[in-house]
């Protein structure tokens, strides 16, 4: 994928070459446009989009414009199918089971099919709420922080790599528990006062979290 092919090929009626007319090349899903010269051949250079299947096909039509439309009838080429080429990739992750809203936690992954320090970029989702979006290498690491927003409970974490010209696309999911940080406060006052001496509190805050689980 990716590589510049030139397509040629012939229009004729009734054995005369058909000059001057426009033609519509279908390769997978890119159409491109050519004209026939006076020869009735036509010939254009055009890349394999990058569209990650094993084969593509090819087909030229001819719809008939202006007056050449009770002349001539639409037709098109027989199919022809292109072998195509590309670099799988795929991903791997680490990450806790178990996440609290508002406090990070890191995804720690890798990639195959890249080559060497080559950067793509991961999404990271939360069910479909996005969370980050960053350039990445064959291994990387990120910082994620859940909002508050989002309920506690089960979800699926998502990280999806975008394609790279050659190289395809990966995602990888994993279910993961959302909790919230349990908060209480303890207040220490003296229990006898004698007025008007000053009276001294003192407040704790605790922040409870349950130890967490990788998958």
């Amino acid at each position: 994928m990716g590589d510049i092919i030139t397509l040629s090929g012939e229009l004729t009626g009734n054995g005369v070459p058909l000059d001057n007319k426009s033609l519509t090349i279908i390769i997978g899903k890119q159409a491109i446009e050519a004209l026939t010269d006076e020869a009735g051949t036509y010939s254009v250079d055009t890349f394999i989009p990058y569209e990650y299947v094993n084969s593509m096909r090819l087909i030229t039509i001819y719809e008939p414009e202006g007056a050449d439309i009770y002349t001539y009838t639409a037709t098109q080429s027989p199919p022809f199918t292109i072998d195509t080429f590309f670099y799988p990739t795929e991903i791997e992750i680490s990450t806790p089971g178990e996440v609290y809203t508002g406090l990070p936690f890191t995804i720690i992954g890798t990639l195959t099919g890249t080559p060497g320090e080559s950067y793509r970029t991961a999404t990271v989702s939360i069910d479909n709420t996005k969370l980050m979006e960053q350039d990445v290498t064959d291994s990387f690491s990120l910082d994620i922080t859940i909002s508050e927003k989002i309920a506690p409970g089960k979800h699926n974490l998502n990280v999806n790599i975008k394609p790279a010209r050659q190289y395809a696309a990966a995602r990888i999911t994993r279910d993961i528990t959302v909790l919230r940080p349990a908060i209480f406060s303890d207040i220490q006052s003296p229990s006898v006062i004698l007025l008007p001496d000053t009276v001294e509190t003192v407040s704790y805050t605790h922040l409870t979290l349950p130890t967490k689980r990788i998958v």
